[in-house]
């Protein structure tokens, strides 16, 4: 699965805590990052990450179009939601562009933890049934 993880500044943190804690899970897939962020989670993680350009750079635009090319499957977006914060007009169309694609778009740590859970899940239930069918031969 091809994961985009995308950060604003005072969420590099919270990225970076979410993916040490689900690097189990994460190990297993493709993910990709703005590139501040992405040197940030190879260096507390261990995971292999691409680096996509930076929050404020384009980075939204162009996982924008990684969805639009089939080329994203998840994407976890760490955006600072107080009142304060500049509106982005790009986010918007992110969302709109994964709702029309069918891509599950997390936009704060609650909506990131169950999207990760879910994929890890999935993959153990995936696990047992291989591991039950080996029992059945």
């Amino acid at each position: 699965m091809k994961i985009c993880i995308i950060a604003c500044e005072n969420k590099t943190d919270t990225a970076a805590a979410l993916c040490a804690e689900y690097c189990g899970t994460l190990c297993r897939h493709n993910i990709s990052a703005g590139s501040t962020l992405a040197s940030v989670l190879r260096e507390c993680s261990g995971l292999e990450v691409a680096d996509l350009l930076n929050w404020g750079e384009g980075c939204v635009e162009q996982v924008t179009q990684l969805v639009a090319c089939g080329e994203a499957d998840m994407i976890i977006c760490l955006r600072d939601p107080s009142p304060s914060a500049a509106l982005m007009p790009e986010l918007s169309e992110l969302i709109r562009v994964a709702d029309f694609y069918g891509v599950p778009v997390a936009t704060g740590t609650a909506g990131a933890e169950i999207l990760l859970h879910s994929l890890s899940r999935r993959e153990a239930a995936g696990f047992l049934n291989r591991l039950s069918q080996n029992h059945r031969r």
